[in-house]
């Protein structure tokens, strides 16, 4: 029926660079008693800082052990931006949660979904600390209603979390779920596929 037909499905949709506001650099792991915090939750090998704690990339490292994390001492308006690998209709996003130290950390966040322009087409707030329910989330997930065409995700601290009295911008990986549909490709490119399906 009608022309052509295609049909575009939720899929995963994957990040290529991100930005951060700050990033935590203290040494990593240390002694608590006789338990290092830093270790791999399932054992494994020693890590260093670098390797398990702060650089913005590891928020799509596909490791759910490593984290992001801001430098809270400095960083009064900390952010993490992903920029995905093109623009999609976002359907859906989930935020995993540090395995390791204080969950409370991942409170009081913005969620955005930018376009191209990085100007903002959605945005909800999650996460209040205020909330007396409130306790640090294994993970946050949500859908996103109705057309909403990204090109970039920020995550941004509000204000501060319950545990420290700081903003931190701290978590272990984000997933998009999403359609890439026509908005992805250029003018050009729809004109090409067009082309392909019709005999002019």
């Amino acid at each position: 029926s009608g022309l052509f037909t295609l049909k575009f499905i939720n899929s995963k949709q994957d990040f290529q660079s991100a930005e951060m506001s700050s990033m935590w650099q203290s040494e990593w792991p240390y002694l608590v008693g006789e338990n290092w915090i830093g270790r791999r939750p399932s054992g494994g090998e020693f890590k260093t800082a670098e390797e398990w704690h702060g650089p913005k990339e590891y928020a799509f490292d596909g490791d759910e052990t490593t984290i992001v994390h801001n430098d809270q001492r400095a960083d009064q308006d900390p952010y993490w931006i992903g920029e995905l690998q093109s623009r999609s209709n976002i359907k859906g996003i989930e935020i995993i949660n540090r395995k390791l130290g204080p969950r409370e950390q991942m409170a009081n966040y913005l969620i955005t979904i930018l376009d191209e322009k990085k100007d903002p087409v959605w945005e909800k707030k999650f996460l209040d600390s205020n909330d007396p329910s409130y306790r640090g989330p294994e993970k946050l997930s949500f859908q996103v209603g109705g057309e909403v065409i990204g090109k970039y995700i920020k995550v941004q601290c509000y204000a501060n979390n319950p545990r420290q009295g700081r903003k931190i911008i701290s978590f272990a990986e984000i997933y998009v779920w999403g359609k890439r549909g026509f908005y992805h490709l250029s003018n050009e490119e729809l004109f090409e596929l067009i082309n392909q399906r019709f005999d002019w």
